[in-house]
């Protein structure tokens, strides 16, 4: 059974999201709750419209997370998460790819980048999926496995993978 999420408050629009440096202008957040859990989560995303302004966000983000936690990545599978969304008719196969897993005290979490998610443009994004909070990541995991499948959408040549991946 998939878990239930519910907003908190409204979606941020073109406001910094909390925890992180400012990397473009074109950003929001929203926080949401897990249905019977005191738990709170963050989704945090920001747009590139062009790679140079990208690579350069990349890199200060990436400067940032290591200056203030501990930064790896790690392979994510979230095809069972898609199956229980009811998205597995547009995706088939298992749904894996790379991811930067980010920990420390405020927030952990993982970031994801959709490099041409629409297919159709040169758009990138960075999105980031963490539970607010100190906490055992691993004990998370299965819930933001389940908010990432809620908000993942990819379309061919569109890649996923983490930060600092070698897809640029």
């Amino acid at each position: 059974m998939a878990e239930q999420f519910e907003l908190i408050d409204d979606r941020k629009i073109n406001e910094k999201p909390p925890y992180f440096p400012v990397i473009s202008q074109y950003c929001g957040y929203a926080n949401y709750s897990r249905t019977r859990s005191d738990d709170r989560y963050l989704v945090a995303a920001w747009y590139f419209e062009n790679s140079k302004k990208f690579l350069q966000a990349e890199e200060e983000l990436l400067q940032y997370l290591e200056g203030h936690g501990r930064v790896s990545n790690i392979m994510m599978d979230i095809s069972e998460e898609i199956k229980r969304s009811g998205k597995d008719e547009r995706y088939e196969g298992e749904i894996m790819f790379d991811v930067t897993q980010y920990e420390n005290e405020i927030t952990s979490g993982y970031f994801l980048v959709y490099n041409n998610p629409f297919g159709i443009r040169d758009d990138y994004f960075i999105v980031y999926y963490g539970f607010i909070g100190s906490v055992n990541l691993s004990n998370q995991t299965v819930f933001l496995k389940e908010l990432i499948a809620n908000g993942y959408y990819i379309n061919e040549p569109g890649t996923v993978g983490n930060l600092n991946n070698p897809f640029k």
